[in-house]
């Protein structure tokens, strides 16, 4: 559903459109657009706004994953977080465009990873659940 330009003018501020909570936590994101959340933890409202810089457009996408409140301890393997937190980005150098890891020095403040082989230290459910199996 694509939102209001009342709200989108809320998004551009930083505001949420859903809870009028302020914050957002950066989500997925490829080519122009991404999804952000509202950093209200009770709210979760998620967005899917574009271009990334100057928003025009927004659609409501839901709600944001589990993995995503609080900040968690996730574990990593092969440069992804087993939850797939945080998904991936779209590279278009040429064709086809790639597909690549969201890295975790881009994911939000609070968030932090261990290997495999320290996985009692993680708190995020999903990792320790797909480390399990």
């Amino acid at each position: 559903m694509t939102l209001s330009d009342e709200d989108v003018g809320s998004l551009r501020r930083g505001q949420c459109p859903a809870c009028k909570n302020w914050g957002f936590i950066p989500g997925p994101r490829g080519g122009a657009g991404q999804n952000i959340y509202c950093c209200n933890p009770v709210c979760r409202a998620g967005f899917m706004v574009a271009p990334r810089h100057n928003i025009h457009l927004a659609q409501r996408v839901g709600e944001a994953p589990d993995c995503h409140y609080p900040p968690q301890v996730h574990i990593l393997s092969g440069g992804q977080a087993l939850c797939i937190f945080h998904g991936y980005l779209t590279i278009d150098n040429g064709p086809p465009p790639r597909m690549v890891p969201v890295t975790p020095d881009m994911w939000p403040i609070g968030h932090s990873w261990v290997g495999r082989e320290e996985f009692e230290l993680a708190t995020c459910p999903q990792c320790r659940t797909q480390a399990a199996s």
